[in-house]
């Protein structure tokens, strides 16, 4: 299916730790294999578990030390020695924005990543990350059944930030197999 959507024009993949335990990463990197990496960007995530605490709540981690080890880990897992869009794929109420953004900058002044990216944040924390530094990319949700992150995503424009969807297909709604 990977080689497939390559043949046919898409030059993304975007996958994550979070998207069964890695697997996802794995299978992604052995599709890429064989001159079909330079064909894509490759966007990946880090900071939230696999899966829920006793509470019920998915952990999220975007400190120093989770960055610089989800990155060589995804790394490995995909098979490159460069990760072309880096997101924070929640944001960790528990470490400082400032700490993140500061780690993912360090990734890409070492070169293994290109882009820096936040999934999920709100004007708001992104403000506060461009203090350190430039967001090159923002992940909101958004399709034609869930336009709630417009004015978001047009702000971001206006400030020169790329901007990637998810749930683009309405979370499957909109793929005519649910009714």
């Amino acid at each position: 299916a990977i080689h497939a959507m390559i043949e046919n024009g898409v030059n993304l993949v975007d996958t994550a730790p979070a998207y069964n335990c890695g697997v996802s990463e794995e299978i992604v990197g052995r599709a890429l294999k064989g001159g079909y990496r330079d064909k894509v960007f490759i966007s990946t995530k880090f900071g939230i578990g696999d899966g829920m605490d006793k509470a019920g709540v998915i952990p999220r981690d975007a400190s120093r030390k989770a960055c610089f080890a989800e990155c060589e880990d995804s790394l490995r897992r995909l098979g490159v020695d460069h990760i072309d869009f880096y997101f924070v794929h929640w944001p960790d109420a528990n470490t400082p924005l400032a700490e993140t953004m500061d780690a993912m900058l360090e990734l890409k002044k070492q070169g293994k990543i290109r882009f820096i990216g936040v999934s999920n944040f709100d004007k708001a924390m992104i403000e506060e990350c461009l203090k350190t530094t430039m967001i090159d990319a923002v992940q909101p949700p958004y399709s034609m059944v869930n336009q709630s992150e417009k004015e978001l995503i047009e702000w971001c424009h206006e400030k020169g930030i790329a901007s990637f969807s998810y749930a683009s297909l309405g979370s499957g709604i909109l793929t005519g197999t649910i009714r």
